[in-house]
């Protein structure tokens, strides 16, 4: 269809339905991709400073230092 000047008549449907999830899905989707940044992150790190990617070592170290994931018991590693 199309408007007496020309232009396209745009249709305005119903739109789509929005997916209600949980917050524990959520969550779990934020953290792996934080941890992926973190991996990448590592890697890019590696490449610029010794040329080459991570060894399994290496990657197995910075999963070591890997801070923990959002929504992770806040106290871990201290004491109160």
């Amino acid at each position: 269809m199309t408007l007496v000047t020309g232009a396209p008549l745009i249709v305005v449907g119903e739109p789509e339905p929005r997916i209600v999830r949980s917050d524990h899905d959520r969550r779990a989707r934020l953290n792996q991709r934080l941890r992926q940044a973190f991996l990448v992150g590592a890697e890019e790190d590696s490449r610029r400073r010794l040329g080459r990617g991570l060894t399994v070592e290496e990657l197995e170290r910075v999963l070591r230092r890997y801070p923990g994931d959002v929504g992770a018991a806040m106290t871990r590693g201290f004491r109160f």
